[in-house]
Formats: structure tokens, C-alpha cells, sequence
């Protein structure tokens, strides 16, 4: 794993630059890890694209199949994130990918939805 590529991705996913991102997940998977979590925060790079709502960013992602559910240093998911953040787009685009809240943050269980503002 390079880890110079994998800051490459996390910054390309947070500030939504689908090129790199996508010209990034064409290396090999022994030079880059599309799960990787970033320390001390653990975001994924589908975590960082949640939060900052970039859409297809998000899309790319899921469909080149990174894990739906890592959580991040606050035990939140993608999903979490796009909740918190009022990415309703994206966390509908997550929910049908099958993602799933992390049930952290005192969550009773609820559609995660519920706390959504429109």
C-alpha cells in the first residue's frame, strides 16, 4: 500500500474531484487500499465525500464497491455522516447500496432518517 496515494484519495474524495478519485481506483489493489481510514479521525475516503456532499464522488465510490459501513473516530458511518450533515441525496444513494447507521450517538433505534432535516 502507498500511502502517499492513499492521502491522495482521501483529499481527492473530500474536495470532490472525480477524475482523481476515479483514476486513483484504477491501481492495483496492492498499491491502494479503497477502505483505508485516515489517523487519528479514521475516515474513509466515502466518509470525507459524505461530509462534504459530493454526490458523485459518493456515487464512484459505492460503485466500485468500498465497505458501506467502516465507521469513523466517532463511530459514525457514511450514512451517519450524510444524516448529520443533511445529504439527503446521499444518504438515500447509501441506503439503497445498503449501508447502515452505526447505532453510536445514543441512537434508540430509529430510522436514522428520522433526525433529517429537508
Amino acid at each position: 500500500m502507498n500511502i502517499i496515494k492513499q492521502k491522495e484519495l482521501m483529499a481527492h474524495a473530500a474536495s470532490g474531484n472525480v477524475q482523481g478519485v476515479d483514476d486513483l481506483l484504477g491501481l492495483p489493489s496492492y498499491m491502494l487500499d479503497v477502505d483505508y481510514q485516515s489517523h487519528p479521525s479514521k475516515g474513509s475516503a466515502l466518509i470525507k465525500a459524505s461530509d462534504a456532499g459530493h454526490v458523485d464522488v459518493v456515487r464512484l465510490l459505492v460503485n466500485k464497491g468500498v465497505h458501506l459501513n467502516l465507521q469513523n473516530a466517532e463511530g459514525d458511518t457514511a450514512l451517519d455522516v450524510a444524516r448529520k450533515e443533511g445529504k439527503k441525496e446521499i444518504f438515500q444513494m447509501l441506503e439503497r447500496a445498503g449501508a447502515k447507521a452505526s447505532g453510536v450517538e445514543g441512537k434508540t433505534g430509529t430510522h436514522p432518517m428520522k433526525d433529517m432535516v429537508y
